[in-house]
């Protein structure tokens, strides 16, 4: 390669140095960089739509392929940040598991009397909220780790804030619905019949929080930019050698023009 060659300017993920690389490792290093990106963008997409109604089927779509590029390139990086796509993986899929399972293994025993009945059916509901909304503090977790090693400073603070804001979203939630449940369960116990007005009302304040779940959404769409900004510009670190479980088995092929 000339010396013009590797003076230019630096290309997505892989620094100005690395041009003095064997061609076909240099164009598996840039292929596997804009794999990364592509990632990230659909990530954001995925984040920025999470929080609207029936769109965020679509962006769920895209948060899974999003997730499916950072896993096939996760060694690039090194094995921190394969560490922690593994692990930010399973826990982004936590939740789901929860919603599924828990109602059908957790089942409340209800006594013959009124009062016991009524705490019996409390208890059990305050279980399953404490569970699936540790469940979903856990996929906040796994959101933030998924990227936290290809960030600059700036990139981790808006993952922190990120899963800052949601973990104290999901705690308003978890009073509301509580408080609900207990005056809902009173209510029957005592008169048996329901305030509409009341449910009503709560419904409403729960409405608005899901709305201001937007703030984390929109924190990690940030920082899922900066992350990409960084590949963009060639601001990471690229391990010496691509390990090679990530490079093709066939490499009879010339390499790409740079």
């Amino acid at each position: 390669m000339s010396n013009a060659a590797a003076s230019g300017p630096p290309e997505r993920g892989v620094r100005t140095t690395e041009r003095r690389l064997d061609p076909w490792k240099y164009n598996e290093r840039l292929r596997l960089a804009e794999e990364t990106q592509r990632g990230l963008l659909l990530l954001i997409i995925g984040s920025l739509t999470a929080w609207i109604p029936i769109i965020n089927f679509f962006g769920s779509i895209a948060g899974l392929g999003g997730l499916f590029y950072l896993f096939r390139t996760r060694s690039f990086w090194g094995r921190t940040h394969a560490r922690n796509v593994s692990l930010g993986i399973v826990l982004e899929f936590l939740p789901l598991l929860a919603v599924v399972s828990l109602p059908i293994l957790v089942t409340p025993s209800l006594p013959q009397d009124a009062q016991g009945a009524a705490v019996a059916v409390e208890t059990y509901f305050d279980t399953l909220l404490v569970v699936v909304l540790a469940f979903f503090g856990l996929e906040l977790l796994g959101q933030l780790l998924v990227t936290l090693k290809l960030q600059n400073r700036t990139g981790v603070l808006f993952l922190v804030f990120g899963f800052a804001s949601g973990v104290v979203l999901i705690g308003a939630m978890f009073l509301i619905v509580r408080l609900a449940i207990q005056d809902l369960v009173a209510a029957i116990t005592t008169s048996g019949t329901v305030d509409a007005a009341r449910v009503a009302a709560v419904n409403s304040l729960l409405d608005s929080i899901r709305y201001l779940l937007a703030v984390p959404s929109v924190l990690f769409a940030i920082a899922y930019y900066l992350a990409w900004r960084s590949i963009d510009r060639g601001g990471l670190r690229v391990p010496e050698e691509v390990p090679l479980e990530m490079l093709p088995r066939d490499r009879t092929g010339p390499p790409e023009r740079l």
